[in-house]
């Protein structure tokens, strides 16, 4: 048995925060000694579990590891706590900063994907990285879910097939092609519906919801298919904060996720799809592909490209010296014709909820226990 410390973001309510608490939930159930404590790298914060409580109050005399799960600009070695990993995620490689060296600094290196994997080592890394996916609570699939928030969603669920997406409002994310490939394959007249949930930070659900309903609106005026814009179907937009079980409840009620993201190290709304057996679509060669195949989803033809965005989240990644893989809008339209025409297949929704189960808790926390023993 060893005492282990786990730093990372595990109160912040967002994607770093669920992520965070979901390994914690692993490495507990590895029959080591475990601490945890907090950081920051955002201003929204939210609930832990109780047991996290204890965690945290845990004090050991001395670490055989500590876990440092924060962006690489934060990474400390100290050669007093023990084996230092690092635990990382990564949306594109040839990083221009400080990450580099300060990974080769470290022990160890964890990620959740081969796609990180392959990043981390082509951007001249040259210590030790080891896979360790980020883990899930498969029991929350084997139930169903209803909101009186989504009353309309269900509605629209009885009648259409919908698509759906559930990410930040940032370029890397693809919106741009994925509400483009909608109104281009399908037909006003088609039961299918687009639903995006989305966030941006720095603005409320209001000013969110107008930014999207211009973009959206911007992105169709230049497409020219109709003369009309009141022609094109009308896109569904979520900006306000989901509870938790409104969140299952737009999974458990929509058909198929897609996820067009240029650079992803994992995605948990991936997973969850999965879960639900709602046969993701990913870009091929990104970290969700470690999840997804053919068997039980969609893999959308990627192509490497140089990066290009106007909104970096820190000033010195996504330099257009950093590679990621992109899509074209014509294979996510035929992808998503594909998906729709084959909505009362069963095959691949099984194999998906099945799969899962590879990601619980217990499975990851014996992946850990083959790095930590």
């Amino acid at each position: 048995m060893k005492n282990i410390l786990f730093i990372g973001p595990y109160r912040q309510a967002d994607g770093w925060g669920d992520a965070a608490k979901h390994y914690i939930q692993a490495l507990a159930l590895t029959g080591h000694n475990l601490s945890i404590r907090p950081v920051y790298m955002a201003d929204s914060v939210g609930e832990i579990p109780l047991e996290f409580l204890e965690y945290e109050e845990n004090r050991f005399a001395s670490y055989d590891m500590v876990i440092q799960n924060v962006l690489p600009h934060y990474l400390e070695y100290n050669p007093n706590f023990g084996k230092n990993v690092a635990l990382i995620y990564t949306e594109t490689k040839g990083w221009q900063n400080s990450w580099v060296d300060r990974l080769n600094k470290m022990d160890e290196i964890w990620v959740p994907s081969k796609r990180d994997a392959m990043n981390v080592v082509e951007s001249g890394v040259n210590k030790l990285v080891e896979r360790i996916p980020i883990p899930t609570d498969v029991s929350k699939f084997n139930q169903s879910y209803d909101s009186k928030e989504l009353t309309l969603l269900q509605d629209t669920a009885k009648e259409s097939f919908i698509f759906y997406f559930i990410g930040e409002f940032i370029q890397r994310k693809g919106l741009e092609k994925l509400v483009q490939a909608f109104h281009t394959e399908f037909s006003p007249k088609e039961p299918v519906e687009l639903i995006i949930k989305t966030s941006k930070p720095g603005h409320n659900p209001e000013q969110v919801a107008k930014i999207l309903n211009d973009y959206c609106n911007k992105i169709k005026a230049i497409m020219r298919i109709y003369g009309n814009m009141e022609k094109y179907k009308k896109e569904m937009f979520i900006t306000s904060r989901l509870s938790y079980n409104d969140l299952m409840a737009l999974h458990y009620h929509s058909d198929c996720f897609v996820m067009p993201s240029c650079g992803e190290s994992w995605s948990i709304p991936v997973s969850d799809a999965l879960g639900f057996g709602k046969t993701p679509m990913v870009v091929q060669d990104t970290g969700p592909n470690d999840m997804v195949t053919p068997n039980n989803g969609w893999i959308i033809p990627s192509f490497e490209e140089n990066v290009f965005v106007l909104d970096p989240p820190l000033a010195d990644i996504y330099t257009s010296k950093e590679m990621w893989y992109n899509i074209s809008v014509h294979d996510l339209c035929s992808a998503m014709r594909v998906a729709y025409e084959g909505r009362n297949l069963t095959d691949k929704s099984s194999q998906g909820m099945e799969d899962i189960h590879k990601y619980s808790y217990g499975n990851i926390a014996k992946k850990i226990n083959e790095y930590t023993s």
